[in-house]
């Protein structure tokens, strides 16, 4: 007659027992490891997963947006959370806070001083972090998106003109970057601002040789030594400004002068075909019309590979660059698995097929038009720039 399992284990206490009496108790821990063992080896799977769910931390619920916000949190990395069971991709055990970057206040609505170049007027009273980077280290975009600030929960979305945008239930956070009061950063605009950030801030001035609309490239680090642009007679040229200088308003005023004479065409000039299946911070889609873009500024992964990822955009008229929700679900994250060939954002409509990703992130600028079919030559005099009303 066979003897069943349960039968076989009480047989085995009941000779631990015996045995315990006659050889002592020093026995029983043993004995005791013994039997847990022999337990854990005839456990059947139902057993096995119930005990995993019983002794696994059970995880936060996150049915609603609330549950993925963490509304104290100053920064883009610490304010949303990623989806049960991912992990951000290219997070390492010691992360970079946006208090270990070097931070100062911008300034609001300064003037312009002789020999100098003025900051970006902005329409509210917000500070900007210079996440200026003076350690040696190079940050990686992942690190640079997700130590961004911004706003806080009950902030609004601003226009360039100080008005509040007539839209506000659009977003889960606002990036709090100065906003000029010119118009200027609206759809291809506040892509290439992201991208400007992050160059600025590793002072990687190689990757800052943006090309205008005609081609003409707007090479920064000509900036800084106090060269600008002037056309006459229908070509543009660099002349001696007299003051050279590197810091935030030297920048914002480079970026100023690029988002006159730029647009979706010149960033697609700079820029070449992604995979939207390995999707990476810094790659960025359009949609069908290449009227709108949005920019990948965060992406995180499960254990089966499975990728999701953070939009963010401008707008026109000009406005604080936001981080999309998802209209198809409750949190902010959009799944890769879940694209179609048009997919929707509270915003506008993308396009899968037209993911891109600036070739600068690659290496320093040399040559582009992989994503446009037009490429560009680097030249210090052009004819002239049309001017660009996000300048398409």
């Amino acid at each position: 007659m066979k003897i069943g399992k349960s039968k076989r284990l009480l047989a085995f206490l009941l000779c631990m027992c015996v045995g315990s009496s006659l050889c002592g108790c020093s026995i029983i821990d043993e004995q005791w490891e013994v039997v847990e063992q022999y337990r854990k080896e005839t456990a059947t799977t139902e057993e096995k997963a119930k005990e995993e769910v019983t002794t696994t931390e059970a995880l936060p619920e996150q049915n609603v947006l609330a549950d993925f916000m963490n509304y104290d949190a100053d920064t883009l990395g610490e304010r949303i959370a990623v989806p049960n069971g991912y992990k951000r991709v290219g997070e390492t055990s010691t992360v970079t806070t946006t208090t270990e970057l070097a931070t100062t206040t911008a300034v609001v609505g300064t003037t312009q001083q002789s020999g100098t170049d003025s900051a970006a007027t902005t329409t509210q009273e917000a500070t900007t972090q210079e996440r200026r980077n003076d350690s040696g280290n190079s940050y990686s975009i992942e690190e640079f998106m997700r130590s961004l600030p911004v706003k806080k929960q009950d902030d609004k979305v601003m226009l360039y003109n100080g008005e509040e945008k007539k839209e506000q239930d659009s977003f889960a956070a606002i990036v709090n970057l100065a906003l000029d009061s010119k118009n200027l950063q609206q759809r291809a605009s506040s892509v290439m601002r992201l991208y400007a950030e992050y160059y600025w801030m590793n002072q990687k001035y190689d990757n800052m040789k943006y090309h205008l609309n005609n081609g003409f490239e707007m090479d920064y680090g000509k900036w800084i030594e106090g060269y600008r642009i002037t056309v006459q007679n229908n070509t543009a040229t660099w002349y001696n400004y007299g003051s050279a200088g590197d810091n935030y308003d030297t920048l914002l005023a480079y970026l100023e002068y690029y988002f006159c004479y730029s647009g979706m065409s010149s960033m697609l000039a700079e820029s070449h075909e992604a995979n939207p299946e390995q999707i990476c911070v810094g790659d960025y889609f359009t949609d069908e019309k290449k009227e709108n873009a949005a920019m990948v500024i965060d992406v995180a992964e499960n254990e089966k590979g499975e990728r999701c990822f953070l939009l963010a955009a401008g707008g026109s008229p000009g406005q604080d660059i936001e981080i999309l929700k998802n209209p198809a679900h409750e949190d902010p994250w959009y799944y890769v698995s879940e694209l179609k060939d048009t997919f929707s954002t509270p915003e506008f409509d993308l396009q899968k097929a037209s993911c891109y990703h600036l070739t600068t992130l690659d290496s320093p600028a040399t040559a582009s038009g992989d994503a446009s079919g037009n490429g560009t030559a680097a030249t210090t005099t052009q004819d002239a720039v049309t001017s660009s009303s996000e300048n398409e």
